[in-house]
This record gives C-alpha cells, sequence and structure tokens, in this order.
C-alpha cells in the first residue's frame, strides 16, 4: 500500500472539548471513535479483514481446509497473537467432530450493518465438515456425454466428451440448464449439488431448480450463492440447497453465472447431488466490531434434524499464561459452568475472553435458539492452549431443521499487560446499566430493552414510520426516545441503539438535555422488508431501521438527551443522509427525505466493480407504488483492462465520513487497485436536492507501480455507465465537443467496433440519452429507466511525470441486446502511467429524466450552473474556507458572506463557535434589509452542528438558492 494510503488510514486523537457539560466527554469519544473500524478483502477477495483500534484479523474465505482466522494481531504488535484458529465445532452423538474449518461450502461475507461506529460482520455459508470430508452418497449425477440437452442463455457452448464449456457473450443473464430430469431427494437430511468447475472471468454462481410438483425454474427456488475463484482452476463448490422448496423429485437444473463479464469462460466437469452426511447444519460467525472493543457471536442453524453431543468454539493459540477467572475468584476455576474470564498472554499480546452471566443470557434468547453458552474449559494439546466455549446442550440432545445454538463472549486484544483497563472493562461488562439508572419516556410508547452482552449495546427501542406517510401525510414526524443515564463507581462508555421494526429510517439526530442538536454524529442503518436479500439468515425479512451513539460518562456521573429517528423533512428542507443498507453486498444509501438517490456499494456488487448499482433521477417520473424515481444502474468508476482482457477494479480500504447528515452528505472512500499499484480516493458530496440529483464527485488516483493500458476507449474508464436493464435501450450519445458545441450521434447498433467522441477542455461533459424498451416491469406508465451523465469541473492529469494536454473522451460500447456502455476516458489510443503519475478529476455524475428525455437539456443546464455559473462563496468578513461545500469561518463572533451560483437546495458551512448551543443567527440581505433565515421548524431543528477540527464547532445549514448572488450573515446567539 502507498505510504500516502497508509497515513490517511492512521486517524489522530480528537482533542478534548470541553464546555463544563454532562455531554462533553460523549462529544470527544465520538470524534475519537468515529471511522476507526476498517472492514476489507485481502487482494484476490480470499480473506477477509476486520481491524480496529485493538487488533485486526483476517478471516478466510476460500482455502479448502483452512477456513478460519489465519491470523490475529494486537494493534501495535510485531507479530500475531494466534494463526489459524477461531474453529467452531460440532459432535455428532458418535464422539466424530465435525469443524467448518473443514468446510466443503466457501465462506461469503455479508455486513447487516455498518457505518461511523458499528459494523456487524458475518461470515456465512460455512458447513461443518469432518477430516475425511463431509459429502455423503451421491443420489444423482448431470451427465456431460451428450445424453443429456445442456442449453445455454446468453452463452455459448454445450456438453461433451464429459465436459460443459460455455463462454458467456452476454451479461444480461447468463446461464446453462437441463431439464428432463428425474432425481428423487431423501426424505429426511439435507442434500447439496456439488460442482467440480473452473473458471475464467468474473463472476458469482447461484443454482435454480424445478421439480415434479413445480415444473419451472423461479426465484423461490435458488441456492445460497457460490462465490467462484475465477483463477482458472480447476475447483469444488457446494451449493447450499437449504430451500424450502427442495424437496420430492428435482426435474431440472439451472447454473446462473451472475455478474460474469463478456467472454468468461466456464468448463464444468460434473455436477452431482450428494446426500448430506454427517451433521446437517451451516454456520454464521458474527462479528460485532466498534473501535474499542469487539464481541464475538457464533450460530449453528440447523438444516435438518440431527443428535449431537456437544458444540463448541475452539481457539488454539502458544500461550504462556493461563489466567481463568471463575465468578469472583481470580485463580483456580473449578466449575467450567462458572467461568467468566480466560486470559491468554504470549509474546505478541494478551488476549482475553470476557464470558456474560449466563442469567442476563435468557433475558435476550429467541424462541428458535434452543442453547446458548455452557462450560468455559482450558487445556493443552500439542504445546497450544486449547481454550473451548460450549453450548449448553446437556448431555445428547436433538435438533430440529430450523433451530438453532447461540454462544458467543467479548474479545479484548492488546500489546500488553493493561490490567487498570481490563479491570475497568471487566466491570462495565459484567454489570451493565439497568433500570432505574437507564430510564427512558415510556409515555411515547418507548421502551428499554436492555444490555445485549453478546453484541455490547444498550437498546431503546420506539415507533416508526414508511415512505408513502412519511413523504405524502407526515413529512415532520421523528419518532423520539427521551432517556436519562446514571452511571455507578465504573467509568465506561457505552453505545445505544434506537431500534424500529420499521425499515424506512433515514436519519437520525440527538439533543441535549436543553433541546440543542449535540455535535454527535449518529450512525443509521435499516432493512427492507420484503426483498429477501438473506432468505436463509434473514427468514422472512423483517424491516429494521436503528441509529448508533456513543455515550461516556465518568464515574456516577449521568447524562440526559433525546434519540431522533427522521424519514422526510429536518426543519424546512428534505432532509439529506448516509445510512447503510442490509442488502446481499453492504452498501452506503443516500436519500433526500426518504426518495433513494445514491446507493454506493464500495465492495461492489457480483464482482463486475460496480460502486453505484442504483443512482436515481430526480428528474424522472416518480413511481405510482412509493416515492422513488427510476434508476440508472451498474455504474463504475475507476477500472481499466489489461492485454488478457482481465478487469482491473477499485478493491475497497475503508471510509471516512465528512457528515451522514440530516442537512447534507460527505464521504470519503478509500481503494487501492492491483495491490497497491494505485491508490485511488473518492469523494461523495450530496445536497438535498428536489429538482436534480447532482452526486458532486472527486475521483483523485495516485499510480505507484507502471501500469500501460492499450486502446483507452475500450479498456480504460473513470466512469461507465452500462445499460444492461431489460427495460433500457439508449438511442443517442451526447458531448461537448472540442468547439465548446453541444453535439449527438444515434448510436449505430449495426457497428461492432467502439464509437468514440472526443471532448472539448472547457468544463465538458457527456451523456446517454433517449432510451426505449420494455414497459412491462416498469413501476410507472412507461419504460423504467434514466438517462445518465457525466460533467466533467476540472480535470488535472499527470501521464508519464508529465502534465497531460490532451483531451477527455466518451467512448460508446455496444453488448448483444442493444446493451451499451458509456465511458469517460482519455483521447488516447495507448497510455502508459507511470509511477507518482496523478488523476484528479471533480465531476458531477447526473441521472436524469426517462423514457420521454430525447435531448440533453439536463447537462446543458448542469454546466450553466455548477460551472460557468459556479457554486461559490466569497467572504465580505471572516475567513473563507476552501473545500466544494461552501465554508467560512466567523472572525469576533460573526461573519459575513456572499454565495452565487449553484440551483435549487445548496448547503453552507460555519465556523469557529464556542459552543455547539445555541445555534448561530443567520440573516439575508433582501431588497436592502437583513431577514432572519428560517430553518428550524420543531424546536431547534433544520441545522447540523459538529467539531471543526479547531477546538470549536461548525454550523451546516440549507439554503435555496436560483444562482444569482445572495448575502448572509452568521452570529453567535446571545441566548445562554
Amino acid at each position: 500500500m502507498h505510504t500516502t494510503l497508509k497515513a490517511l488510514l492512521i486517524c489522530g486523537t480528537a482533542a478534548s472539548l470541553a464546555f463544563g457539560g454532562a455531554w462533553d466527554a460523549s462529544i470527544t469519544a465520538a470524534e475519537k471513535f468515529k471511522d476507526r473500524v476498517i472492514t476489507r478483502y485481502e487482494p484476490g477477495r480470499g480473506s477477509f479483514v476486520i481491524a480496529n483500534d485493538e487488533c485486526s484479523f483476517a478471516h478466510e474465505l476460500t482455502r479448502e481446509g483452512a477456513r478460519l482466522v489465519t491470523r490475529l494481531a494486537a494493534a501495535g504488535a510485531s507479530g500475531p497473537l494466534l494463526t489459524n484458529s477461531m474453529d467452531l465445532v460440532i459432535v455428532d452423538a458418535a464422539g466424530k467432530e465435525y469443524r467448518t474449518s473443514l468446510s466443503e461450502t466457501p465462506g461469503r461475507m455479508n455486513m447487516f450493518r455498518h457505518g461511523m461506529y458499528y459494523a456487524e460482520v458475518n461470515i456465512l455459508d460455512l458447513a461443518f465438515a469432518s477430516e475425511n470430508g463431509a459429502a455423503g452418497d451421491v443420489i444423482g449425477s448431470l451427465p456431460f456425454d451428450g445424453s443429456q440437452a445442456w442449453k445455454c442463455n446468453d452463452m455459448t457452448g454445450g456438453a461433451a466428451d464429459g465436459v460443459f464449456k460455455g463462454t458467456v457473450k452476454s451479461t444480461k443473464d447468463p446461464y446453462f440448464y437441463a431439464t428432463g430430469l428425474s432425481i428423487t431427494l431423501p426424505e429426511n437430511g439435507p442434500s447439496s449439488v456439488r460442482l467440480r468447475m473452473r473458471v475464467s472471468g468474473s463472476g458469482s454462481a447461484r443454482i435454480y431448480f424445478m421439480t415434479k410438483t413445480e415444473p419451472n425454474f423461479s426465484g423461490d427456488k435458488i441456492s445460497a450463492g457460490i462465490r467462484l475463484k475465477t483463477d482458472g482452476s480447476l475447483r469444488t463448490y457446494a451449493a447450499d440447497m437449504a430451500n424450502a422448496k427442495w424437496k420430492g423429485t428435482v426435474t431440472g437444473l439451472r447454473i446462473d453465472i451472475d455478474g460474469a463479464a463478456d467472454n468468461t469462460e466456464v468448463a464444468v466437469e460434473s455436477i452431482d447431488i450428494i446426500a448430506g452426511a454427517g451433521v446437517p447444519a451451516k454456520a454464521q460467525k458474527t462479528y460485532h466490531v466498534y473501535a474499542d472493543r469487539m464481541y464475538q457471536e457464533y450460530t449453528i442453524h440447523f438444516t435438518g434434524d440431527a443428535v449431537i453431543k456437544n458444540a463448541f468454539f475452539e481457539t488454539r493459540m502458544i500461550s504462556t499464561v493461563n489466567d481463568i477467572d471463575a465468578g469472583e475468584k481470580t485463580t483456580g476455576a473449578t466449575d467450567p459452568m462458572q467461568v467468566r474470564c480466560v486470559r491468554l498472554k504470549n509474546d505478541n499480546g494478551v488476549l482475553t475472553y470476557l464470558y456474560p452471566d449466563r442469567s442476563r443470557l435468557a433475558a435476550i434468547r429467541e424462541t428458535d435458539v434452543t442453547a446458548m453458552n455452557g462450560a468455559v474449559t482450558v487445556g493443552k494439546d500439542d504445546g497450544l492452549t486449547v481454550v473451548r466455549q460450549y453450548a449448553d446442550i446437556g448431555s445428547i440432545s436433538t435438533f430440529r431443521k430450523g433451530q438453532r445454538i447461540v454462544i458467543g463472549c467479548r474479545m479484548m486484544v492488546s500489546a500488553a499487560d493493561e490490567p487498570g483497563r481490563e479491570a475497568a472493562e471487566r466491570s462495565a461488562e459484567f454489570s451493565p446499566l439497568e433500570a432505574p439508572a437507564f430510564m427512558v419516556n415510556t409515555d411515547t410508547g418507548s421502551a428499554f430493552i436492555g444490555y445485549h452482552p453478546l453484541r455490547g449495546c444498550y437498546t431503546v427501542t420506539s415507533g416508526g414510520s414508511d415512505f408513502n406517510t412519511a413523504f405524502y401525510k407526515t413529512p415532520d414526524v421523528r419518532p423520539s426516545v427521551r432517556f436519562t443515564v446514571k452511571n455507578d463507581a465504573t467509568p465506561r462508555t457505552i453505545f445505544i441503539k434506537h431500534a424500529t421494526k420499521a425499515g424506512g429510517l433515514e436519519s437520525s439526530a440527538v439533543m441535549d438535555e436543553r433541546g440543542y442538536v449535540l455535535p454527535i454524529p449518529v450512525q443509521v442503518g435499516k432493512n427492507f422488508k420484503g426483498e429477501n436479500e438473506e432468505p436463509f439468515y434473514m427468514p422472512g425479512d423483517t424491516g429494521f431501521g436503528e441509529s448508533m451513539l456513543p455515550v461516556t460518562l465518568a464515574p456516577n456521573a449521568s447524562v440526559s438527551g433525546t434519540s431522533l429517528h427522521l424519514y422526510q423533512n429536518w426543519g424546512q428542507k428534505p432532509l439529506k443522509q448516509i445510512s447503510s443498507v442490509c442488502f446481499f453486498v453492504p452498501y452506503y444509501h443516500s436519500s433526500t427525505g426518504v426518495t433513494e438517490t445514491s446507493c454506493w456499494v464500495p465492495f461492489y456488487a457480483d464482482g463486475q466493480g460496480w460502486i453505484l448499482p442504483d443512482f436515481r433521477a430526480r428528474s424522472g417520473i416518480i413511481w405510482k407504488s412509493q416515492p422513488q424515481f427510476d434508476s440508472i444502474g451498474k455504474n463504475v468508476l475507476f477500472r481499466y483492462y489489461d492485454e488478457t482482457g482481465a478487469a482491473h477494479n477499485m478493491e475497497y480500504v475503508r471510509t471516512v465520513f465528512t457528515s451522514v447528515g440530516p442537512v447534507y452528505s460527505a464521504m470519503d472512500m478509500y481503494f487501492s487497485v492491483d495491490g497497491g499499484k494505485a491508490d485511488v480516493v473518492v469523494t461523495a458530496v450530496e445536497f438535498a436536492q428536489t429538482d436534480e440529483h447532482r452526486a458532486y464527485t472527486r475521483m483523485r488516483i495516485r499510480f505507484n507501480d507502471t501500469v500501460t493500458v492499450r486502446n483507452c476507449a475500450d479498456n480504460l474508464g473513470f466512469f461507465s455507465s452500462k445499460s444492461d436493464h431489460p427495460n433500457i435501450s439508449f438511442g443517442k450519445y451526447t458531448w461537448l465537443g472540442t468547439d465548446d458545441v453541444p453535439a449527438e450521434r444515434a448510436v449505430d447498433y449495426g457497428r461492432t467496433s467502439v464509437e468514440t467522441a472526443v471532448l472539448g477542455k472547457n468544463m465538458p461533459y457527456a451523456a446517454m440519452i433517449d432510451f426505449t424498451g420494455k414497459p412491462e416491469r416498469s413501476p410507472h406508465d412507461g419504460p423504467a429507466g434514466a438517462c445518465v451523465g457525466v460533467f466533467v469541473k476540472k480535470s488535472d492529469i499527470v501521464i508519464g511525470g508529465k502534465p497531460y494536454t490532451g483531451n477527455l473522451a466518451f467512448s460508446v460500447k455496444k453488448h448483444p441486446g442493444k446493451v451499451t456502455t458509456g465511458t469517460l476516458t482519455l483521447a488516447q489510443k495507448d497510455v502508459t502511467f507511470t509511477k507518482g503519475d496523478t488523476i484528479d478529476l471533480d465531476m458531477i455524475l447526473l441521472p436524469f429524466g426517462s423514457h420521454l428525455t430525447h435531448d440533453d437539456a439536463a447537462m446543458r443546464t448542469l454546466r450553466n450552473d455548477y460551472g460557468v455559473n459556479d457554486l461559490s462563496l466569497t467572504a465580505v468578513t471572516g475567513k473563507k474556507i476552501s473545500g466544494f461545500v461552501p465554508s467560512i469561518r466567523i472572525e469576533q463572533g460573526k461573519t459575513e458572506f456572499v454565495i452565487t451560483g449553484g440551483r435549487n437546495n445548496i448547503s453552507f458551512k460555519v465556523e469557529g463557535f464556542q459552543r455547539y448551543f445555541p445555534p448561530p443567527a443567520v440573516s439575508e440581505l433582501v431588497n436592502g434589509l437583513w431577514k432572519p433565515v428560517v430553518y428550524a421548524k420543531n424546536g431547534n431543528d433544520g441545522y447540523q452542528v459538529y467539531p471543526d477540527g479547531q477546538g470549536t464547532f461548525g454550523f451546516a445549514f440549507t439554503v435555496e438558492t436560483d444562482g444569482s448572488e445572495h448575502r448572509y450573515r452568521a452570529e453567535e446567539s446571545n441566548v445562554k
């Protein structure tokens, strides 16, 4: 990794902000904890990394026989505490062990909740296998000898000589399938589909099936996903068929290669249906990660009936000291059911497990959880200390399909002994705050649920709202929880989760005891009910909305405040936010009020590098069913293809949030390409705009090694949008030419080569417009979709150590089925980037219009409003702060400034205030008179406050502009 990016990953400790108030420590803690959880894939995507201020570890996903934590290291340590450990084990009635480390099924990562303070990372789909394998009898095989007819969709190929060979020819929906089968599944116990195959290209796989009673392929008859290793090597994959309709007689199988690139090659040597052997179960390894702490929660899901003797989580490591705490004792634990703490130490640090009181687990046990934490044992094996945390299942127990076992604990890691911190954390874990120390206002339907010892948070609940109600009927709705927390003698930081079953939560804010907004950003996550992205792990797909904030308490201190859930408006304007969404891949959701704008997927979806799979046109046609607009999907930022045709995408490293709302949204996403050949920083800013969805995007690329790209029009992109949707076929593309005159051209679908338009140098743009398509899948009366464009405000490019004086270009690539990809690229044939070269693009990405849009007027207007007449701030008094969001710093308690340019709702920031309360008085000069800017609607709302990095505070506001000059004043309020 380049040293510049390494430096960006290291945040300094936040300065203490003291005002003599009860919230001082929490304000400082929020700044300290923000953006400290790092979750990313290692190069090759075969292993997933989790890190915080305590430690980092990597969990292997794909390597056969070693699906374990491959390394765990304390922060600042010179080496790992342990390697190849942390296994989940089931022992059957005969005493045979089955381990997830030996799983035939590769692991898969998904985060159901993630943001600035907290991430819930799930390692999914691991099965249990014994040393000699878990596969049972083959109950059916699909031949590739010509006796079975195999058909393809969006692929070419077929079966011969014992192998199916196929090549993806369209990325729309590539799959191959066979019907006319007759394979009877066992009545009891699970079964799976095992594939021996090699893939060269990209993609993942799913298996659809049909049965004698349901003779059709459909989305309710599908396997769990399989992440393919696309290196061309022959590998074995086991597809979990834990589907309620996988029963009776199978009459057809269909293998979908999801997210495959054009010309991906697939070779399958065998497909077998295997009767389950051993234990019919699979694992979910969940890590609840905060900046300063981490919790492990392991779930065993039974996919069939099973009789087992034991189940346990096992840690094996070199350890010179084993401290075991049973109850109040410090040494000599004799009852493994009473162990509260195990402490392991070696030359690289200390690993401590804190086990919650089992009586507290009883209060959080869900109905389908049959067993939870049991005994803890510590022993020695082959020179290693072995810690086993068992489930409390008795001697031999029968588990039914659908039941679960959950075991877990807190994991503490440090590079050296920290007895004071460890004692305080043990006290906080073993004696959590309870009512009446934690009180909420139950008169509004709120409730205090309590502390969850396996997830590390205190939960309060309230009601919520749906999109339609919030948009059309109650735009100012904000369900709230008033709370008071009184600490005991233990200093502690707690995380408060405000939860609702409403899946449409957009944003959140917290107010102090006086009703002033606190400078503590609040993390928000949600799940849209009904999309069923994780049907096995989230059956019924229950919706949820959750906010999360840290609260730091000195001994015997107390705080009071109000947590607000926000949906449509914040003060006089719609809110703007970033939240996370539970999906089949983790992503950041941005909206204006409840109207979705961008879905940023930094981990990218389906192996294709899509960073904006949903990108919605605010100027399009609103849906009949809910207040949403159509999207143009499958958008990519920086990507290049090498001479072999392999794609090189940006691999996510981390995110730094500048603002998650509710006034404006801004974040920096960091990426690495090719294991460090290039580093990329993407800054994404959005305002609460209601006429268009302007995504203000800056991308900075730094090359750390030589990268050569042949034929840039085909193989180099800085922003690409693909119309890979059955409803969209673009008829034209438009651009601002070298003579600064708008031009357009019809897409020539009869021409197979790439079409290219050279862009002008004076703030150029390009767009795909004039689309048509099939209306049957539309949420309104017409084809679903949007036009899409990119406007380049400024470009600064260095190639070969010299400033690039050439032009940008827009290329249009055609695919089968009138699918197109429009790409911002260089007007060069070939290019070689060398170490130190940079690309800095200041862009606005714009989805716009509908099937009724036949010109690029929106792009021309955008160029005028944010290019020719760009949004800018000029200081009259005070000091202007550089950066995109117009910002200024007060002098002697006030400032005066002028804003020009822009269009619709925009945000500005004023910094340098000594207190976060009350908000400043803002006024605008109108017809020669200073008139107050009314931003609040319900008490002290409509603004955002934050520590500005100078020991003072900044405030953000939303105002409306028409592009003309607007003069404002802001000054500290005299209200005490």
